[in-house]
């Protein structure tokens, strides 16, 4: 059996899910679309993104129909019996209609298809799904409502390959010993306010951010001025750093973007799979998934720094807490674990 995966690598998820296919004994092939372009054109198509889609038409089309029929030539000389999509990638409703005709199709919903429209056709091409991992029950309620079918509430644990407690080395610990510690980009919309409003509750702890982009200072900074000394300028995502910084910190705060309303962030299992307790932006799927443990949730912004400052300094009850959670996760949501349930169901 193979599997043709249309995840881009630098998502966690995607070693997630192929190492949850191969533990299952299936073949992947990854692809991704900006693989069939010279790096200049992706750079001009990303540039220009915000500008009005009837000027942005004139590129975006073509490339979105390069993007589809080399999708088709990967798919034919592959020949996969599985198609696993995270959001979109740019594929077009008669792609996914052509590949059923071979496979089995499934995706992977990271993002709301109501609420973050990063393509025309990413609600569309839905209805030709044989399976739909959802993080977020409300995003299945809104989809069912509409006419979407085999939906599935369902998180993945951490990859183990990629999230797991190590000792740094002398050098790396002391270089980025924190309590608390937080990886994210500085959104330039609402997004964006909230994430600093968020961090802001800990300004009197020991909190290291390592914030990608420049809207923290362009446009956040004056609503969160001291906020500036807990920053650390940060380029790009590397799951690599995450779980070093995990290993050298005690708590990693955990924000509820806004496109999820009930849903669990896939941080949060990065977060256990590294050991280092995350401090969640409360949303009621977490009730869900972790029923039998009492994980520190923040409910009101008020209360957050408490919440933080008590787990930081009581580190055997944190550390017992996510020893127990830890062993849970391995037990029920391991990506061969999971995988292994969409397999079946879809077989």
């Amino acid at each position: 059996m193979k599997a043709l995966l249309l995840i881009p690598d630098q998502y966690s998820l995607f070693k997630t899910i192929d190492t949850g296919l191969k533990a299952n004994g299936v073949e992947t092939v990854k692809v991704e679309y900006e693989s069939f372009f010279r790096s200049s054109v992706n750079r001009f198509v990303k540039k220009y993104e915000s500008l009005p889609n009837k000027i942005r038409k004139v590129w975006k089309e073509p490339y979105i129909k390069k993007v589809n029929e080399g999708y088709r030539q990967v798919f034919e000389k592959e020949q996969p019996s599985l198609v696993f999509i995270y959001n979109n990638q740019l594929i077009e409703p008669e792609t996914v209609k052509y590949f059923r005709t071979k496979s089995k199709i499934v995706f992977f919903l990271g993002d709301n298809p109501f609420y973050t429209p990063t393509h025309d056709s990413n609600l569309a091409i839905l209805f030709h799904a044989d399976y739909i991992m959802s993080p977020d029950t409300f995003w299945i309620k809104q989809l069912e409502q509409v006419g979407v079918q085999n939906l599935h509430f369902g998180v993945f644990g951490f990859n183990e390959d990629v999230f797991y407690p190590f000792e740094p080395s002398a050098e790396d610990y002391v270089k980025y010993k924190c309590d608390m510690a937080y990886v994210g980009t500085a959104q330039k919309n609402a997004w964006g306010y909230k994430r600093f409003l968020f961090l802001n509750n800990f300004l009197n702890l020991d909190l290291k951010a390592y914030i990608s982009g420049d809207s923290y200072n362009s446009k956040w900074k004056k609503y969160f001025p001291e906020l500036e000394a807990k920053i650390v300028p940060y380029d790009s995502f590397n799951p690599g750093f995450n779980n070093l910084l995990s290993n050298c910190s005690k708590i990693y705060p955990v924000d509820l973007v806004p496109s999820l309303f009930n849903g669990v962030h896939i941080r949060i299992m990065d977060c256990i799979g590294s050991g280092i307790m995350p401090l969640i932006d409360y949303s009621s799927d977490l009730d869900i998934v972790f029923k039998d443990y009492s994980l520190p949730y923040i409910k009101n912004y008020n209360d957050a720094e408490r919440i933080a400052r008590h787990y930081i300094q009581n580190d055997t009850e944190r550390e017992t807490l996510m020893k127990g959670v830890r062993e849970m996760v391995k037990e029920k949501y391991m990506p061969q674990t999971v995988i292994k349930g969409i397999l079946e169901n879809i077989a």
